[in-house]
Formats: structure tokens, sequence, C-alpha cells
């Protein structure tokens, strides 16, 4: 598709334009139309030094140091630049439908050393496990067809906060303290209603909804929330709910007077019947429509504190599927008490929109590529990537529902494909390039195919006769050998021809495993009668003198095992090796003139 007919061009240019009002320099218009377009179109790693190379590549040194001033050095405000980029691409996203919902979720960046701000051991979403990484929070605004991050802030360790010289050389802002996440969450969702957003629903996941202190916060500001929850949480049963607060003061009941307790969300949804659960689908998925078995019930959550008060009535939402050994998903939501059960279903699975955010902004835009260390570098390039991601999601909102998949790209520079500028990555990762193996493949070649079928079972014709398969598989004069490569076959063929030997195949064993299994053979043993069996692949094959193959029934691999004609002879055990006899002692050399002198009678 022609970008200039098409105007993907020229929209681009007038959106940089409104971005680069808040920029407050006008020497910062340049390198960041440059930088957006690097990241929308530059193939691969998306840091400073690539961008440089490809958006100018006569002078790659200056535009790198331009760059890099831009991301890492220039003061311009992250928040002021991503308000602009919610003030443009909102109006698209909510041409069909309004917003649906405000989701919470966190991303992770992996770590090797310790000096990026705010790295340290914790958990990383992207290893699923404990690791060094850095941790930023972020809230999107979420449609049925689109979402957007309009919030991000990177979330500093505690260690972090109380180390000055830490503080100090990453350029942390004096005015950050230590938040938790759900704090910071929190902070968020306030500047967000503050700016007069507002959505059906607050969404986040068990890390956030199990914190009754962010499900509070989420109530203060007016808006009701579906937040995930573990399975430990507590809760009380329908009709049940703790004693009044006086009552607890006074003397305990007698024992035979049984008071409720509180269950986790997990033990109450294995009691409840099998009428309770009610098959849901929810969106159509790229294979079929998604559904799953859900049931809710009105509970009461249980107060963290001993002494807390009761909660009002909240809906729990349970997931769990069919065939699985226990639910998969459990979650508390205020929403209205009259609201269907479809429509909750919907709301609870809409936070799979900012999980496909990070996907394609790490992915597409190069969210994770960012190789500085210090405060502002890290959330510049997080809103150039974010500025440039909104974009996309403007251009996808004029796509017709039945239009063409061809994708629009911003325009490149026309280069050479063997062209390097000065200052720029190598063009192949290792030294040489015809050393490099890592070769992209080629568009519409699977990867599978550039590699060259290695075969590893030799059959014979149904048709073979003994005499071919001697001459294939020849039997050496030695008592047995094993040949575990070409040139060991080489010589085991060459030295074997004449031999009047023939391997046999057990058809039984052969017939047993018609398909090829994993590597696995053992060394073979001899025994009586000149016959050695040993496990090959997919069939034990005998080696008997004078006695043909089957026809049709012979497969070798690359390990051969040859014996000889003769019966083998047990070999006689050494006294050493025997468990009962004493150990031998070694002769000891004497003189010639002591053997003469013990020889002779006294």
């Amino acid at each position: 598709m022609d970008l200039q007919d098409s105007g993907t061009e020229a929209r681009f240019e007038a959106y940089a334009v409104e971005l680069a009002s808040v920029l407050g320099h006008a020497d910062r218009v340049k390198p960041f139309h440059d930088y957006c377009v690097g990241l929308l179109a530059a193939e691969g790693r998306k840091s400073v030094e690539p961008l440089a190379a490809l958006t100018a590549p006569e002078r790659t040194a200056a535009q790198h140091q331009s760059l890099l001033h831009l991301v890492g050095e220039a003061p311009w405000r992250d928040a002021a630049m991503l308000t602009r980029v919610r003030e443009l691409v909102l109006p698209a996203m909510t041409r069909a439908e309004p917003i649906q919902a405000f989701i919470f979720d966190d991303t992770s960046y992996p770590k090797k050393g310790t000096h990026s701000v705010g790295v340290t051991r914790q958990y990383c979403g992207v290893r699923g496990k404990q690791d060094n990484c850095q941790v930023a929070v972020s809230l999107s605004v979420a449609t049925h067809y689109a979402s957007l991050p309009i919030a991000y802030q990177l979330y500093l360790p505690e260690e972090w906060v109380g180390d000055a010289a830490r503080r100090a050389k990453a350029d942390v802002p004096e005015e950050i303290e230590f938040r938790t996440k759900p704090e910071i969450a929190l902070q968020q969702l306030h500047e967000a209603c503050a700016a007069g957003l507002s959505a059906i629903a607050v969404l986040a996941d068990s890390a956030y909804g199990n914190d009754s202190k962010f499900r509070a916060g989420i109530t203060a500001e007016g808006l009701p929330y579906v937040v995930g929850v573990f399975s430990s949480m507590r809760i009380w049963r329908p009709g049940e709910a703790p004693p009044p607060r006086a009552e607890r003061t006074r003397r305990r009941r007698k024992s035979d007077e049984k008071r409720p307790e509180p269950v986790t969300v997990e033990k109450f949804a294995k009691e409840l019947p099998a009428d309770a659960w009610q098959t849901i689908a929810w969106r159509e998925g790229s294979n079929e429509v998604l559904t799953s078995r859900f049931a809710r019930q009105r509970v009461r959550p249980a107060p963290q504190a001993a002494r807390g008060d009761p909660a009002p009535e909240e809906w729990l939402l349970i997931e769990w599927p069919e065939g699985a050994a226990e639910p998969d998903h459990y979650w508390l939501s205020t929403l209205p008490a009259d609201i269907s059960f479809e429509r909750m279903v919907d709301l609870a699975k809409l936070r799979w929109r900012i999980e496909r955010d990070y996907l394609e902004l790490k992915e597409e835009v190069g969210l994770d590529h960012f190789e500085g260390r210090r405060w502002r570098g890290f959330h510049h390039h997080a809103s150039l990537c974010i500025a440039a991601y909104g974009f996309l999601v403007s251009e996808r909102e004029t796509f017709p529902p039945s239009g063409g998949a061809k994708a629009r790209r911003v325009r490149r520079s026309d280069l050479p494909g063997d062209y390097r500028p000065r200052g720029a990555a190598a063009a192949y990762p290792a030294p040489r390039a015809e050393l490099h193996r890592d070769v992209a493949a080629a568009l519409g070649e699977s990867v599978g195919t550039r590699f060259a079928p290695m075969p590893v079972l030799w059959p014979t014709t149904p048709k073979a006769s003994s005499t071919a398969v001697n001459d294939t598989v020849g039997l050496t004069r030695k008592k047995w050998k094993i040949c575990s490569g070409p040139r060991q076959l080489k010589k085991i063929l060459l030295s074997s021809r004449g031999s009047a030997a023939r391997p046999v195949v057990n058809s039984q064993e052969v017939n047993s495993s018609p398909s090829p299994q994993p590597w696995s053979a053992s060394r073979p043993k001899p025994t009586r009668g000149g016959k050695v069996s040993f496990a090959v692949a997919t069939s034990i094959v005998s080696f008997r003198a004078g006695r043909p193959p089957a026809d049709g029934q012979l497969a070798m691999t690359g390990l051969v095992i040859a014996s000889s004609n003769a019966p083998t002879r047990r070999r006689r055990r050494s006294p050493r090796a025997h468990p009962t006899l004493p150990r031998r002692a070694a002769p000891r050399s004497i003189s010639p003139s002591a053997r003469r002198a013990r020889s002779c009678p006294p």
C-alpha cells in the first residue's frame, strides 16, 4: 500500500507535531520525531544506537548524541506527554463505545547488574519467579476493541529509598518516597478521576485485589471493582456474619455453643452444588469462542484484622473449567446486585487487554529495549513508547471491520542491505559474518526447513537377500565391536566383507514398536552360541550364524554391533575380583645369589 496515498504518513506528522508541544524546547522536536519514527520502523533492537543509525545514517554519531540527550537528559514532563497522548487517542478509541474499565497491572524487566534504578531481587512476571529485575506499575483505559496506558511509574524498592548514594547516582527525584504497588496504583487512579475520566469498573489481578486497603481506596473514588483474590482469601458464607463488636467484649459463650467461622474461597467453591455452575462465553478467541464454567454468590469478605468491622456484601465470582481438578480464578466485585451473570464475566475477563498492551509495547515498540540506568531515562523511554503505541491504536481504529489485512508502516530510509554506518551496531553478532549461525529466515520460510534431514533408520527393501544384508552390515572377526560414527562404520563394512554370519531380527520386537522411539541402546552381553542381543531404537537385533533375516524386518541405526561365528568363551574370573579370596600379594624380585642361597641346604 502506498503510504502517501493512504495518508498515514501525513497523520503521523500531525500527531508528532501535537505531541511535540509539551516538550518545552524547539530543539527537542526533531529528535522526538526521529525517535518515534525509529520505534515504529526499526527492526530488532530499538535502543538509542540502532535508532540513530536508521533515522540518520549519514550522521549517526551526531544523531546518537541528540537522541541520547532527548531520552536521558532533557527535562520534559512525562505526565504531560501521557496526558497529551490520551487526549489525542481516546476520541478514536471511544468511537464505538465508552471506556469500559480502568485496568491496573505491573510489568517487569529482568536485569543482570545492580546499578539500574529500582533493580532488586523481587518477583519477576516475565520469569515467573523471584529474580533480579525492575517493576513498573501502569494504569490503562480499555474498551472491548482497544486499550491505552495513561499512567506509568517505576516501583522503587525500600532498599533504594533509604540509600542516598544510589538515589543520587540514578538521579531519583527527592519527592519520590517508598510506596507499595497498590499505593502507586491508587495514586494513579486518583489522578485519572481528577482529570475527568470515568469507567464502568476497575480491574486488577490478585496481587492488588487481595489488599483490602486497595479495594477500599477504589470504593472511596466512587467506582465499582472486579479484582482477583487468592484462593486463601477468607469470607463469610451467605447468611453468616461476625458478631457485633459489643458482643465480643462480653464473656465468652459456653463451649457447647458453636460460633460460625469464615472459610477460604477455595473451600467455599468446592462446597457449592452442581446446579450453581453455569457455562458462559465471554468473547471470541483466535480459534473458537472462549467459554468456561462460572459460579457467583453474595458473600462478606472477612477482615484481615482480628477486630475489624463486618464488610458489606459483595459478589464472589468463581471460575472452574470443565475437567479441572480445582477452580482457577476467584474475583471479588462491588458491581450492582442486579447485574447479569454474562456482563459480570465479560468485565472480569476484560483484563486481558492490558496483557495485550504489554505484549505489543515490548515486541512492536521496544518498551523493554532501554539500556539506561537513571530514573529520567527509564520514564522518558516509556513515555515515548506509549506515544508511538498510541498512534498505532488510533490507526487501528480507522480500519473498517471487513478491511484488508495489509499493515501500514512508517516509511523507512532507503539504505542498502549491507550498509553499516560508523558507530552503528555490527551487522552480525559474530565477528565474522560467515560464522554467524542465527541468520534470519526469509519471508514465508519455516525455520525448520533450513536444517538438512538426518536419517536415523536404514531400512532394507522387502526383498533384500541375505547376501545383500551381509554386504551392508558385516561382521568382524573380533568378538564384538560397537560403531558410533560413520568412519568406524566404514571400517567395519570394509573389514567384514565375505563373512558368513547373518543378522537376524526378532520380528516380535519390531512389530511391537513400529514407530521410531527415543534413542536407547544397551551394551551387548555375549552369550553362548555366538549370539549377541541388543536394543537399537525400535527393534531388538540378534546376530546368529547361519540364519537369514526375515524379509522387510531389518532396521538399523548408527550403532552397529558385530559378533563372530565362534561360541563365546566364558572369561575366567581373576582371583582379585572374587569377593571371598584374599588379595594376592605381588611377587617380589630377588637377586640370583639370594635364590641360590635359598635353594642350597644348610
